[in-house]
């Protein structure tokens, strides 16, 4: 993304939900990762790896259901 000031340097990561700039000081930079990194920590709380094998599974499944009705569909 290209910013209208040419001394400015934007960064940008994760889907522009966290930007840095030169400008910001390193302790606000710091915590501002901080707070993304617990946000996304929180968020994947009672999260289990059967719960996200069932899910790869359900995807997995549909994927093939999916390839199925293709391939009748073209011969």
């Amino acid at each position: 993304m290209s910013d209208s000031s040419p001394n400015r340097l934007l960064y940008d990561f994760y889907d522009e939900r966290l930007w840095l700039t030169r400008f910001m000081p390193i302790d606000d930079a710091i915590h501002t990762v901080d707070e993304h990194l617990a946000n996304t920590i929180s968020s994947l709380e009672g999260v289990s790896f059967a719960g996200i094998e069932q899910f790869i599974q359900r995807k997995t499944q549909a994927g093939e259901e999916l390839l199925d009705e293709l391939e009748r569909l073209v011969l």
